[in-house]
């Protein structure tokens, strides 16, 4: 992993300017460029927002989808966290969902809420969901 938060204006562009504009005040960003990851991350916790990307290529809609999962932290958007207590807290229902179902509910109402602001941007609605993500057969194995 190397830090490349000085490079993170590099990412900034007319379709992303005003969500980083509102972001860049609120949190303190760091950019971790790490080859072993296969996909882009994003997280915000206590002050802190921290994007990851597997690769050194600008992809400014990559980073803008990882801009609007902090966008949502900032929002007050309930967390992961939140979820997975209402699921599987006191009154748990645990024996009708796994931990992996939970993630993957939480990132796809994530994804729902973000993605009208992702088009706003002027971003392909194919490039949403598409060619962020290269798997290898070790991966998919």
């Amino acid at each position: 992993m190397t830090d490349i938060t000085f490079q993170i204006e590099n990412y900034i562009n007319s379709q992303n300017q005003n969500i980083w504009n509102e972001l860049k005040n609120n949190y303190t960003f760091q950019l971790i460029y790490d080859p072993s990851e296969y996909s882009w991350k994003g997280k915000a916790e206590n002050g802190i927002a921290t994007i990851i990307t597997p690769t050194q290529e600008l992809e400014f809609h990559s980073f803008s989808h990882e801009l609007l999962h902090i966008y949502l932290d900032y929002c007050g958007i309930s967390k992961l966290e939140d979820l997975l207590y209402g699921i599987m807290g006191e009154h748990s229902f645990e024996v009708l969902t796994e931990n992996n179902l939970t993630g993957i509910l939480y990132n796809f109402c994530s994804h729902k809420k973000m993605f009208p602001f992702y088009k706003k941007m002027g971003f392909s609605e194919y490039q949403f969901v598409q060619e962020r993500i290269s798997f290898s057969n070790y991966n998919i194995f």
